[in-house]
């Protein structure tokens, strides 16, 4: 009743009530069908602080493609939860584990599903998952992500997410970003250009 009068003073509008509802179905879905885990982002940014520079040997490197395999390591080193199959794991990426998020190896071999090592099936695994924004440009993005968060990058040039990043820090206004391929540990976002969509997805509130 309260919600109808605000409404008819158009006190709150039509379209802030449909946001309302999605948050909270949203966090009943994750609360059904999320792996569960505690974040914890100081682990999450010391793992970025000890490998941005290098790989770490207890997992594969793609030295032209290593953004999202980087990121979905510090996610690891911040108490994020694999999800695996209990047999039948092969060799290398399993391209047919996209409903798993994991990565293992020994002294010899690797095996990760495609959720851990591409963008794409990282964007379909987590987004079921994580609250997620898309922003339009830089300044939302440092409007709506946080410090521990995953942020996706859509390139002018190309129809798809680009690039990953970890937000390893929000300061003076901006954020400072970890990734690999092109590795950094603190760049400025607001030095990137050619990127037109931002994808953020709130690890940074569970």
């Amino acid at each position: 009743m309260i919600l109808k009068i605000l409404i008819k003073l158009k006190r709150i509008s039509v379209n802030y009530l449909f946001m309302i509802y999605e948050m909270i179905t949203f966090k009943k879905f994750i609360k059904r069908n999320m792996p569960i885990f505690t974040y914890d982002i100081r682990q999450a940014k010391n793992y970025a602080e000890q490998f941005w520079a290098t790989k770490n040997s207890k997992y594969p490197y793609f030295e032209e493609n290593d953004c999202i395999n980087f990121v979905s390591q510090i996610l690891v080193a911040g108490g994020v939860s694999m999800t695996k199959p209990a047999s039948n794991i092969k060799k290398g990426v399993n391209l047919l584990h996209t409903n798993y998020w994991y990565s293992t190896s020994d002294s010899i071999n690797f095996s990760c599903s495609s959720s851990f090592t591409s963008i794409r099936q990282f964007n379909n695994y987590w987004s079921k998952y994580v609250q997620t924004y898309i922003c339009q440009n830089i300044a939302e993005a440092i409007n709506v992500a946080d410090t521990g968060d995953v942020i996706l990058m859509q390139q002018d040039d190309l129809p798809y997410y680009a690039h990953a990043v970890f937000v390893f820090s929000k300061e003076h206004n901006t954020l400072k970003l970890s990734s690999h391929t092109k590795n950094y540990l603190d760049k400025d976002i607001t030095t990137l250009d050619r990127y037109l969509e931002f994808k953020i997805f709130k690890f940074s509130i569970h």
